[in-house]
């Protein structure tokens, strides 16, 4: 196998899947109201309206995952003051020393579980053309393929084995989670503790020590942590799942061609491409990428992944037609 071809979603779309990530939203906005309404609400998405176009072509709702690092954790924290309790109240329980910290964990399995297994229950009813209507590509039968797309497309219009494929965030007919998330480190979102003035005397260390021990609130920190592990449970870990998929990796390097139809190279899955750079032993390995409307990103992705700028050639999907 000399040839890799990397597989992202606007190949999907290209072939006439509607896979777009405003669907997913507008999908959310029938089916499951409450999450829309969260990713509205908190990470200051803007509303879909199926009637005005503009809407639907939204960029922010194009870099989703992305997106999904802009969670904003202040704001929310402070919308569920209220369940923080008063405990010189006549009418505080001990219970409620933990209501803030769960009404924190529900959140966040609302906006990470709930999310993922409603992202699955898209892509799962994601409707298949039942013809392709002349956009059939030229695609080496004896490749291999790295599918950063969850349906199996290859194998339903190009007969590719699945042995061939690596569904590198998982494939919506198995029984396994779908890999989405974002890509900043959520070690980025941890406050750092606290430390006394330095050359403190040991009175002022006994007045700092007390002064922290008084602005101490149970309740608020441990729903702030609760809340705060949502970036940790949102992460799209690439080192982990490039470990995952060593043995794939390690068929590289033996490739003369790559073949990139339908991804941006965003950020947040270019670990990915600095990995397969890496497996190659061949440093003359040609990089073919499609791209749509502006080619400049996926030239100026590719340089800063480290592909030499000769071995570039970028087309229009189109181009690729058998």
């Amino acid at each position: 196998m000399k040839t890799l071809y990397i597989i992202g979603n606007g190949f999907d779309i290209y072939h006439g899947l509607d896979t777009k990530y405003q669907s997913f939203g507008m999908f959310l906005q029938k089916k499951h109201k409450n999450l829309y309404d969260n990713l509205i609400q908190y990470y200051d998405l803007p509303e879909l309206d199926p009637d005005d176009e503009d809407s639907y072509y939204d960029p922010l709702w194009s870099d989703f995952e992305n997106a999904l690092a802009n969670l904003n954790f202040e704001y929310i924290l402070e919308e569920n003051s209220d369940y923080l309790p008063d405990i010189a109240s006549d009418e505080f329980r001990d219970r409620d020393l933990h209501a803030f910290q769960q009404v924190m964990e529900i959140l966040v399995d609302d906006l990470t579980s709930k999310m993922y297994d409603a992202f699955k229950e898209f892509i799962s009813n994601v409707i298949f053309p039942a013809n392709i209507n002349g956009r059939k590509l030229k695609i080496e039968p004896n490749a291999l393929f790295l599918n950063f797309n969850y349906t199996d497309t290859l194998e339903k219009y190009y007969e590719c084995k699945e042995s061939q494929i690596l569904y590198i965030h998982n494939k919506a007919t198995s029984d396994d989670i779908l890999v989405l998330g974002h890509a900043t480190d959520p070690d980025s979102f941890i406050e750092e503790d606290k430390k006394p003035p330095i050359d403190a005397t040991e009175d002022e260390y006994f007045q700092w020590q007390q002064e922290m021990e008084d602005n101490y609130d149970y309740s608020y920190d441990s729903g702030k942590d609760e809340l705060l592990s949502y970036f940790k449970k949102s992460y799209k870990s690439t080192d982990e799942i490039i470990n995952d998929n060593y043995s794939f990796f390690s068929k590289l390097k033996n490739i003369e061609n790559i073949v990139i139809l339908g991804h941006s190279l965003s950020n947040v899955d270019q670990p990915y491409f600095k990995k397969i750079l890496q497996s190659l032993e061949n440093p003359n390995v040609s990089w073919s990428a499609s791209y749509y409307g502006d080619a400049q990103p996926i030239y100026e992705n590719l340089i800063l992944i480290g592909v030499n700028k000769e071995k570039i050639n970028l087309c229009t999907m189109d181009q690729f037609k058998a």
